[in-house]
């Protein structure tokens, strides 16, 4: 057999898919299974590629040297844990430093935050940097708390260019709906997130938002919760504390007079979809004995009682933000926190922005 050497092997096609699908290359993923490197999606192969061509990078290292990666959108074409492994990979070596862009909330929420930049364009289209762990004053506790919610949530809201922060998942479902059925506002179509922080901490999460740092529109929707007022000016601890970081026409909070149940079916409004959400939700009795069993007086307890006690809010949420159509009579603080979010980010809500 006579062997010809080849000094420079080339390709019939310039295309990287055409390359290695000529390539008779083979995968190992698990012990006696052999995967032909052809039939791999394209995530795989990039995976591959980058796999080796770090190791390249490690093996040819010497003494002191330090190497730079770029890589950009590494989660294109990997599913979520795909995309874990890959960046744990790349988070633990030694003598490699890499740089990564990416939209993945998946490795952003599985990044040490210390080495998280965000780059953005701020309300008057200029390109920003910020860093969230290493340019705000957090104190320890908050940094802690902040940490943990992003873990659990995906770090949503650094993707987001227009933040409403809610206190937990009943505002998450209805708010949109509120948006869309009654302002024909589709919040997606504007990069705006509902932002459920399961609390009434708001003021740790609107130091993110100071001028200086992420400037990019936020409002908070919370409960006036006026029972629990102590101060002159009529407010809760959590509703004066958020207020204190306001900033002009970018970052508001409003605050309503109750818990939201109570503020969105007072008792001489919005009747017929509370009617519709007990009886679609198989609890028509219940809604003839809160009829039966109320008055103006007692309406507000009688149905917060059988909302979170009977049906549970979450339930009674999905439903209502079903039943919602454009005559729904939204509480002025809901409707000035949307109308502020519309004006900030510039919105026609006939179509287009500005």
């Amino acid at each position: 057999m006579v062997v010809k050497r080849v000094d420079n092997p080339g390709f019939a096609s310039d295309f990287d898919d055409d390359i290695w699908n000529e390539l008779e290359l083979f995968y190992k993923p698990e012990k006696d299974k052999t995967v032909p490197i052809k039939v791999l999606g394209l995530g795989q192969k990039n995976l591959l590629y980058l796999t080796l061509f770090i190791a390249a990078l490690e093996n040819k290292k010497e003494k002191g040297d330090i190497n730079i990666v770029l890589v950009e959108e590494p989660e294109a074409h990997l599913h979520p844990q795909l995309q874990k492994v890959l960046f744990s990979n790349l988070r633990n070596l030694t003598s490699t430093q890499v740089l990564m862009t990416s939209h993945s909330t998946h490795i952003a929420s599985d990044c040490k935050f210390k080495n998280i930049s965000l780059l953005y364009k701020n309300m008057n289209d200029n390109v920003k940097a910020y860093s969230p762990f290493l340019e705000t004053d957090f104190k320890r506790n908050e940094k802690k708390l902040l940490k943990r919610y992003l873990d659990a949530t995906r770090s949503e809201l650094f993707f987001s260019s227009g933040v409403i922060f809610v206190e937990g998942v009943s505002e998450q479902f209805i708010i949109p709906a509120l948006c869309e059925e009654v302002y024909g506002l589709n919040l997606e179509e504007y990069n705006i997130s509902v932002i459920p922080i399961y609390g009434r901490h708001f003021y740790t999460f609107l130091k993110i938002f100071k001028n200086n740092h992420l400037e990019i529109p936020a409002v908070v929707i919370i409960d006036g919760d006026k029972k629990e007022v102590e101060n002159e000016e009529g407010k809760t601890a959590f509703v004066s504390k958020a207020e204190s970081l306001e900033v002009d026409d970018r970052v508001a909070v409003y605050s309503g007079e109750e818990t939201l149940e109570k503020d969105l079916f007072p008792y001489d409004k919005n009747g017929n979809y509370l009617e519709k959400c007990f009886k679609n939700l198989g609890h028509s009795r219940s809604y003839k004995k809160l009829i039966r069993d109320s008055n103006k007086d007692n309406w507000e307890e009688e149905v917060i009682k059988r909302v979170d006690g009977t049906i549970k809010k979450g339930r009674f949420a999905q439903q209502l933000a079903i039943e919602i159509d454009e005559d729904f009579n939204i509480p002025s603080y809901i409707g000035e926190a949307i109308e502020f979010m519309i004006e900030a980010k510039g919105i026609d809500i006939n179509g287009s922005s500005e």
